[in-house]
């Protein structure tokens, strides 16, 4: 407003007062206005239109109608840069019912908590799965394991579709929980070693988990792991062979 009218910003001086003691404030958990009078004020919503014989009032709804239709289209336009600049990174891709496609879910391993060493190196892609149905423009339905635990409507971008009739070996869905981690539970103990971190010793075991392989087992600190897992049998398992240059022992005391 200041730049379109630089001569006449202060008339919405009360305008912009009422804004913000009707906003929320996080450190009062409510508005200022209703912290000093005890109400929350209702909309203030006027009809531009509306018969009036003052002419001063109806100069000041229309200009008020107006600055509100340049605020829409200024609002449009920022739409349209954003859009312009996330499509750069967008390809347009669609699909049928019964195609078959890889899912994505890096993201979702991403947030999980337990495996935390080398997952930028994880795998992207589970699958190849089925499209079972097309929901709206943007998501598709898939066949997946009723073991997965995941909702099975995905957004496009999380598919890539299947080509050539050559079969790729698939790794098994992860499961997950109802917030969407992934749900890891530890299979057996490999080996054990004590590391220093600040001048103390730390025990730490080497903890192959379930539905995953021995070449995707992390170190994870000992006390951790018995916090998070307490009904897991820490003597599971045995020390394995050595690791090439680490410090790993082959005692399970510490």
């Amino acid at each position: 407003m200041c730049h379109l009218r630089p001569s006449q910003w202060h008339k919405w001086l009360s305008l912009a007062e009422y804004w913000y003691n009707t906003n929320f404030h996080t450190g009062l958990k409510l508005t200022p206005f209703q912290a000093l009078y005890g109400y929350v004020p209702g909309p203030l919503t006027i009809d531009p239109y509306i018969p009036t014989s003052q002419p001063e009032v109806r100069e000041y709804l229309q200009e008020r109608a107006r600055m509100l239709e340049v605020m829409r289209g200024n609002l449009c336009e920022a739409q349209n840069r954003m859009k312009v600049f996330a499509d750069k990174h967008r390809t347009e891709r669609s699909f049928e019912v019964g195609d078959e496609v890889y899912l994505k879910l890096h993201p979702y391993k991403q947030s999980s908590v337990q495996l935390r060493r080398n997952m930028k190196l994880a795998p992207k892609y589970y699958g190849p799965f089925r499209i079972l149905a097309k929901i709206g423009p943007v998501a598709y339905r898939l066949a997946l394991p009723p073991t997965s635990g995941i909702h099975p409507v995905f957004h496009v971008s999380l598919l890539k579709k299947k080509i050539g009739h050559k079969h790729t070996p698939t790794l098994n869905l992860p499961i997950f929980d109802q917030h969407g981690f992934c749900k890891v539970y530890p299979s057996q103990i490999l080996a054990r070693r004590l590391i220093s971190r600040r001048n103390d010793p730390v025990p730490q075991v080497l903890v192959q988990w379930i539905n995953y392989g021995p070449s995707e087992a992390t170190w994870e600190d000992y006390y951790d792991l018995v916090a998070r897992f307490p009904d897991f049998n820490m003597d599971r398992g045995g020390p394995g062979p050595s690791l090439p240059g680490s410090n790993v022992t082959d005692r399970w005391e510490f």
